[in-house]
């Protein structure tokens, strides 16, 4: 390597690093590490046309040598050819499977694309050549959870926490896929809380000195500062029903901060941003504590989580930054941390019986713990596909993750109990034909002929897949984890919502909005009253007419739909817990 041009480089001065090398390049005895020192030296100037020369002369040059097309695969990401770089990776795959970086480049990007079988097999060679990574247990895991196989992927992430027992973020990962299965109760997932609490712990070098709790008296001015933490201040759910308590917050009492640990910023990003009065950005932030520590600074009297266990920056409440704190709508279960003080939630998606299952205390909304925002550009609502068609559609638009083996023993029974009905099930997974053959094959063995099913893939445009409602008649809930926006978006398009409710909040999100629109018979608490509950509304088409004309109305005018009303309730809370 040539001395010179890593002085430059050093220094930051790239071009006079590119400058040295590329007269070794011209001079043919230019090595593999001068080759791509030169090609990042042309990139970090912006001279992308000659850094593509550089590392396709280094991969002519090392044409068996995996790393090759791995470095080329990174510069085309970066540039955003997505398609040249997953073609890069690819080829540096299939020539040395057992090379780390191809390998991991290459299952992350089938995963994005929705290519999970694809990427499954990828992330097992991963493992197979490379046993102690313990990014390759989180990366296979996630798969394994996005493709409705919740058991085996705690089982995978177990192991992972084996090779890394300090790890809190697959800790946090084994506890969010414990609440798809089926295997896990409330009182077992509360205990694995426990466990990570104590592992945060142990970890925690130090615990911040933040200001005290400020009781402010009635005749104060000073606002009460909020801050919220969340991964999802994006096109979310947790931004749909977050939106309106920012947009809603009385600011004459209020200062709001919100802390942002979202990595793709995008218009919603920017409507959240203008809706506050501080904007932290977190996600380059080097350690949990620089993170606790900013938040510190910023003195507030209450810090509001919003993700719970599903990111990364529920470590930062660790550190306890903050003299109160509150987790809200983003995860369907307890932090397990202690000095986490409250959790919003109601009466319907958590009984008071369930308190005990929490390291929090639990503050009831009476209005309900969600308070959803309706898309503003929308399809109009059009009559049930059922009275042309002469026969039922069944639709689920959830989140893969959620299907589990029981949702596809019970849609089978509906099925088979409703003559020539139909079921639509829309997932980014079936972007993958060998996924939709999958799944396919396990509702055959339950019974049910493959014409029967329409497997739809990602439909990019919130509009198209609103539309997409106008095909179903009804909409099935998932089991354990129900659907939230998928709900409400079913609703709003005039389609009835059939859900099972269990124990645990994860299994009464549909019991808490079909309650609040007055529905409440629409949720069963058993397989065999859900399956009934489908059938007899699949026979009523003058029923289902009259739904699909009222529901939008309904919902609107419901407390699932009443931001102001939630967000005051909210703000009283806020108000007991500073003020006398």
């Amino acid at each position: 390597m040539s001395r010179q041009a890593e002085e430059f480089y050093n220094a930051g001065d790239y071009s006079q690093a590119l400058a040295v090398l590329e007269q070794i390049i011209d001079r043919d005895t230019a090595s593999t590490k001068e080759l791509l020192l030169a090609g990042e030296c042309a990139a970090l100037i912006g001279d992308t046309t000659k850094a593509e020369q550089i590392f396709r002369k280094n991969l002519k040059q090392e044409t068996n040598d995996p790393e090759a097309y791995y470095n080329l695969g990174v510069f085309y990401s970066h540039c955003g050819r997505a398609e040249e770089a997953f073609m890069m990776y690819q080829k540096g795959y299939e020539l040395s499977p057992s090379y780390l970086y191809c390998a991991e480049a290459l299952s992350r990007m089938m995963r994005t694309a929705g290519w999970f079988k694809q990427a499954e097999v990828v992330a097992r060679d991963i493992l197979k050549f490379h046993p102690t990574n313990v990014s390759a247990y989180k990366e296979l895991a996630s798969i394994l959870v996005a493709s409705g196989k919740a058991d085996e992927a705690v089982s995978v992430f177990e192991k992972g926490i084996e090779v890394k027992p300090d790890d809190l973020f697959i800790r946090s990962q084994l506890l969010m896929a414990m609440n798809y299965s089926t295997a896990y109760s409330q009182s077992c997932i509360y205990q694995k809380s426990l466990e990570w609490a104590q592992a945060a712990a142990n970890n925690s070098t130090e615990l911040l000195t933040v200001a005290p709790q400020k009781i402010v008296s009635e005749g104060d001015t000073a606002k009460i500062r909020i801050g919220y933490i969340s991964g999802d201040f994006r096109r979310h759910s947790v931004a749909y029903f977050i939106e309106p308590i920012l947009f809603n917050h009385d600011r004459h009492t209020f200062e709001i901060f919100c802390y942002s640990y979202t990595t793709a910023l995008d218009h919603v990003s920017d409507r959240i941003q203008k809706m506050t009065d501080h904007w932290r950005d977190m996600v380059r932030m080097p350690t949990d504590l620089d993170c606790a520590r900013i938040i510190a600074e910023d003195q507030l009297d209450i810090l509001v989580d919003l993700g719970g266990h599903t990111f990364d920056g529920v470590k930062a409440l660790v550190y306890g930054p903050a003299p109160i704190q509150v987790t809200y709508l983003g995860y369907p279960n307890t932090t397990g941390l202690p000095n986490v003080d409250y959790r919003f939630t109601d009466a319907f998606a958590d009984p008071e019986e369930q308190d005990q299952y929490y390291s929090e205390k639990l503050y009831h909304l009476k209005s309900g713990f969600l308070s959803f925002a309706p898309p503003e550009e929308v399809p109009d609502v059009v009559a049930p596909p059922c009275l042309n068609n002469q026969y039922i559609t069944f639709g689920s638009f959830n989140n893969y993750a959620k299907v589990t083996t029981i949702c596809i023993e019970m849609w089978s029974k509906i099925l088979q109990r409703v003559d020539h009905s139909r079921l639509i099930i829309k997932s980014k997974l079936f972007n993958e034909q060998g996924f939709k053959q999958d799944v396919t094959a396990a509702f055959v063995a339950n019974g049910i002929d493959a014409e029967r099913l329409t497997l739809t893939g990602h439909i990019q445009s919130l509009a198209g897949h609103l539309d997409a409602y106008s095909q179903v008649d009804i909409a099935l809930d998932t089991f354990p984890y129900n659907g939230t926006t998928t709900t409400c978006e079913a609703l709003w398009m005039g389609v009835p919502v059939v859900s099972r409710y269990g124990d645990d909040h994860r299994s009464r999100v549909g019991l808490s909005i079909l309650s609040q629109i007055e529905l409440p018979s629409f949720a069963a608490g058993n397989a065999r009253d859900y399956m009934k509950q489908a059938i007899k509304l699949a026979g009523d088409y003058q029923r289902l007419a009259s739904l699909r004309s009222s529901l939008r109305d309904v919902l609107a005018g419901s407390s699932v739909c009443d931001a102001v009303s939630t967000t005051r309730e909210i703000e009283a809370a806020y108000k007991s817990w500073t003020r006398p």
